[in-house]
């Protein structure tokens, strides 16, 4: 109905012949109390690709859930979230998070994964908020921390038969289900000192530090991320980090080489924390041979 268009049909014959009346017929099973008329769903607009490999189009089911269908992003962006704003060009001062309800089903808790545009995504608009009030704004991939658009999708000015929330699907996402995570803090990146070790550092909490990007040769008997109180590591002052992804082996084994491909997660054992190191250094450290590479 939304184009217009027939997909298939069979042509009924002109004549009927020992045609059973419904009485005589099977049960009915649908009656009026029964059917529920589901409004077609309201086409947005396309992403236009600014950053990331952003694309996609999305559709809108209600007034406040939307479907994202082939939705690509190469994920490598700190903190990027589905975003609604009132502007076309979106910004911090005039946006906010969408709830993504699947199927990563975080409700905007966490930052957008990658993606290779084989997934629909459902996303709702937060509580008291809907499609209609961006009217004329946007719909985004947005990185707060850096304030940056990855691509955009401008929503019409006028939106016609669009559903109310009621009459679309069910909302996944609820006041008490959304969770503020607070943006990642950039701490720098590694000053080559050996080993060709490179990367950077990002603190997703004051236990918890991603590192991206990293390279490091391998070639060394016993290297460990280090966490010192002091700028110039040493065994005195130090202790071993533990690598939770993608080694999973907390501290337990030395660093294996690494290409740059992988973002290492790694955290303070209990009891210490980043902000214990504050003006301190974390470092690619062989207690073996006391070497900061």
């Amino acid at each position: 109905e939304q184009f217009s268009a027939n997909f298939g049909e069979v042509v009924v014959p002109a004549t009927l012949e020992n045609l059973a009346t419904a009485e005589d017929g099977p049960a009915l099973t649908c009656s009026d109390d029964t059917i529920a008329t589901t409004p077609d769903p309201v086409v947005i607009g396309s992403f236009t690709t600014r950053n990331h490999d952003v694309a996609g189009e999305i559709v809108a089911l209600s007034d406040r859930v939307l479907e994202i269908r082939n939705f690509v992003f190469d994920g490598d962006a700190p903190a990027a979230f589905f975003w609604a704003d009132t502007s076309a060009n979106p910004s911090s001062a005039t946006g906010y998070v969408l709830l993504d309800a699947a199927p990563s089903n975080t409700c905007g808790a966490t930052k957008l994964p990658g993606a290779d545009g084989s997934a629909t995504y459902t996303v709702e608009f937060p509580e008291g908020t809907s499609l209609k009030d961006i009217a004329g704004g946007s719909i985004s991939v947005w990185c707060e921390q850096f304030s940056a658009n990855f691509g955009e999708v401008v929503v019409p000015a006028t939106l016609e038969n669009l559903a109310t929330a009621e009459d679309g699907p069910a909302l996944t996402c609820s006041d008490d289900t959304i969770a503020t995570t607070p943006d990642p803090v950039v701490i720098g990146s590694f000053t080559t000192r050996n080993h060709d070790v490179a990367g950077e550092i990002v603190a997703l909490s004051d236990r918890v530090l991603e590192i991206r990007n990293f390279v490091f040769d391998g070639d060394a008997p016993a290297a460990f991320f280090w966490a010192d109180t002091s700028a110039n590591p040493s065994s005195a002052t130090g202790y071993v980090l533990l690598d939770a992804a993608p080694s999973n082996t907390c501290g337990a084994t030395k660093l294996p080489g690494a290409d740059g491909s992988a973002t290492y997660t790694v955290e303070f054992p209990e009891g210490t924390s980043l902000k214990d190191i504050a003006g301190g250094s974390i470092s690619v450290w062989c207690e073996q041979f006391s070497a900061n590479f």
